[in-house]
Formats: C-alpha cells, structure tokens, sequence
C-alpha cells in the first residue's frame, strides 16, 4: 500500500510495487520518501533548449580550430549573445546542424517560474543562432530549422534511498555485490552561475549503480529507475544520461518481477541476485 498525498488530500494506491521512473521522483515525493535536489546550496544545474539549423556549410565550419571556437565563443559571451565558452554545434546526417548552446536556469518545482525559463531559453537559442550566423565560418547562409518541444533539465529531485551513490564510489570506481548497472559516463556538472563545465572521468574507466540505490526506507514497495534514484550531486551527473537510465530501468524491471513472484516487498528482494539475472554471473 502506497500513501500518496495530493491537493484533495492523502490517496492509498493499492500495487504490489510501484515503479517511479519519474525524473522529478515525484511519485517517492508524495509519498514522503527523503530526497534532495541541487548542489550543496540547493543550486540546480542549467537546462537546455536544443535546435537545429539548416543550410550550414559543415566542410567551412569543420575548418575552425578548437582555438577559434573558444575566441568566438568568448566574444559571445562578452556581447551577452552566447552562454557558453565553446561553440557546440555537430553534424546530423540529415545535414543540419545541432547545437547544445543554451542555459537556463529552471525551477521545476514552481510552474510559474518553469514556465518564464521556456520562454526565457527560446530567446537565447534565437540570440545565439543570429549570433553563429553573423559570426561563425560556415553558417552565414544557414537558419534556424526546429527547436526542442521543450526545454532539457539535468537536474531535479534525487531520492534518498537506502544507498546513496557518491562521486567517489563514481570516480574509484567501487564494485558492489548488488551491481545492477554500469556506464563509463563521466561526471558532467555544468556551472550553475557561469559558463564553464567541470567534466571528470572515472579512474578505472567506468563505475557501478547497486540495487540498493534503486530502493527506500520509506516505502516497502516502491523502486526507483532513471534520473530520479539515491545518489549525491555529483554521482547523479553522471547517472542522469539516457543509457544509464534505461538500465536501471531494466534492474527495477527484474526487481519488480522478482518482489512479485517471491512475494517479498521489493524493498527485501535480494540485489545480488537481480544483479546475477542481468550480468549471468
């Protein structure tokens, strides 16, 4: 049995296991599970809006030097027209051109104000894609094709569960007995009031996720998949890309299956043996 409160009050959902691949862990939220959201100040990591542009001439810009991309990109930042200090736009195979070039701070947790940032970040991708067309090799013919349907967010709710992976587990590569994922994805933290990135890779090339990360104390029947599962700041700038997702979305799968046929919570189901099932060790 699941508590869940919402505005008319407490609502019971009757499951054997509740499954919350919810980014904001919304469904652990209303159910009262412990969590935390941002850096150590509660500061969230920007979002981004991304977009496409068509008619570039990829062979002029495949010519720019990382060096003149950082020139370019700090004369951007200089005239407020760009937002970080490197100019990240790459091929597609249609031809255009993708950009991942905007930052916006977004409070997802306040409507209003998720709502300005949307507004917010397609003003910077017109500002920055007027900026590359004035002032970047390649793209003087080039136009601004599609947008994103909405605005990225990287950062949101994180879960306490009963373990909360760390940056050092992430960056030592520690190994759990109950490993129910691995990725080689870096820590990736974008500086919340600037333009830079801090990206570290892990010593042995890759790091763990164990079960007990997916699970809480709180709620006996409740697992966790995706962005939304127990790890600290910087281990979940790592966890928070898609394959990683989708793996902890297989492990809270078999763990769901696993609380179902054995008729355990599946907060008890063994993690080791959901971690045999996935690796067949």
């Amino acid at each position: 049995r699941l508590l869940v409160h919402n505005v008319n009050g407490i609502q019971t959902i009757e499951a054997d296991v509740i499954v919350d691949a919810s980014f904001h862990g919304s469904v652990a939220f209303e159910a009262g599970c412990r969590y935390e959201a941002g850096d150590p100040d509660g500061v969230l990591q920007p979002g981004s809006l991304m977009y496409r542009m068509a008619d570039v001439d990829q062979t002029a810009y495949a010519q720019v030097s990382q060096e003149e991309k950082e020139a370019i990109a700090a004369r951007g930042i200089q005239e407020g027209s760009l937002y970080v200090n490197n100019l990240l736009a790459r091929p597609l195979p249609d031809g255009t051109m993708y950009s991942n070039m905007s930052r916006i701070q977004v409070d997802p947790f306040d409507i209003r104000k998720w709502t300005e940032a949307e507004m917010k970040a397609r003003e910077q991708v017109r500002d920055i894609s007027n900026f590359f067309v004035q002032n970047v090799p390649g793209f003087q013919d080039a136009v601004l094709c599609e947008t994103g349907a909405f605005t990225g967010l990287r950062d949101s709710r994180r879960i306490l569960g009963k373990y909360v992976l760390t940056g050092a587990d992430v960056l030592t590569g520690k190994e759990f007995s109950d490993a129910v994922a691995e990725s080689s994805y870096p820590i990736d933290i974008h500086d919340t009031r600037g333009t830079s990135s801090t990206i570290i890779k892990p010593e042995k090339g890759y790091f763990q996720v164990p079960f007990r990360s997916l699970v809480t104390e709180e709620v006996e029947n409740l697992i966790l998949a995706g962005r939304c599962i127990s790890a600290d700041y910087e281990a979940h700038a790592c966890i928070r890309v898609m394959i990683t997702c989708m793996r902890t979305g297989e492990a809270a799968g078999i763990g769901a299956a696993e609380s179902v046929k054995r008729q355990v919570p599946v907060s008890q189901v063994n993690g080791v043996a959901v971690s045999r099932q996935i690796y067949n060790r």
